[in-house]
């Protein structure tokens, strides 16, 4: 589906819809469980069209300052037992993946529609998607570095997430370095840009291919539909870690 959003756009924004409804239930378990922060921390989320609510977000000042100085990031209230970390383990699932397809949806806007503004709905929500995974990255510091280790992967999904240069970018990419000491022969922040890049790619040529389909002529051309190296997949399939796109994505693929 990631391949050819734009034809299962209706398959993919479903699961999307269905990310922002899960993810509203599993941060109440978790708080419940894991003691994860307080209710009047959180801002509110809204379904693409704007009609799932949630208690959801962070003091991002907040979190990104601790960010910025790891040290000082408070070793929150975890829990070892089974229960816990498969909560955590499914949060970040959903995390990850509601992420990914938060971009892509803004991508086959974009490509559908140039000239239109992007959707203000979607655009919050890859703010909410960053924020609450960066701070279910610090809550989780202390089960550092097996305890936690598909951190970095859900990092990844929050990082396609952004633009360029925000402070939300800047947070994730400080809290990914400090994971990135866990496992120094991975390169996360690389495996980031190739799959954004990649993913910016299929959403292009997906577009493309409908309007050659309907007899339109394509804006951007076919070589750029391809992109700049002209391989929309090597990046992506060597460079992005196997088990996150065999756990977390294998829902949409």
């Amino acid at each position: 589906m990631l391949c050819d959003p734009k034809k299962y756009h209706a398959e993919l924004r479903g699961i999307y819809e269905r990310s922002l409804k899960d993810l509203v239930k599993m941060r109440e378990m978790m708080r419940a469980l894991t003691g994860f922060p307080a209710e009047e921390e959180k801002g509110y989320a809204q379904g693409v069209d704007g009609e799932v609510g949630g208690k959801l977000g962070v003091n991002v000042v907040e979190v990104q300052s601790k960010m910025i100085l790891p040290e000082e990031i408070p070793r929150a209230r975890t829990s070892g037992s089974r229960l816990t970390i498969n909560y955590h383990i499914s949060y970040g699932m959903v995390l990850a993946v509601g992420s990914v397809l938060n971009y892509v949806l803004r991508l086959v806007d974009h490509f559908t529609s140039p000239s239109k503004a992007p959707s203000s709905i979607l655009t919050t929500q890859s703010h909410t998607w960053t924020k609450e995974t960066t701070n279910l990255a610090i809550h989780l510091t202390a089960l550092r570095p097996l305890g936690s280790s598909y951190i970095p992967s859900c990092l990844v999904a929050a990082w396609v997430c952004t633009e360029e240069g925000s402070l939300l970018r800047k947070g994730v990419e400080a809290v990914l370095e400090e994971y990135q000491q866990d496992f120094p022969a991975e390169s996360w922040l690389d495996q980031a840009v190739a799959l954004r890049r990649n993913l910016r790619v299929y959403a292009r040529r997906s577009v493309a291919a409908e309007r050659r389909e309907r007899g339109e002529v394509d804006e951007d051309g076919e070589g750029k539909a391809l992109g700049e190296n002209g391989d929309g997949y090597g990046g992506f399939q060597e460079g992005f870690q196997e088990g996150f796109q065999e756990g977390m994505l294998c829902v949409i693929l």
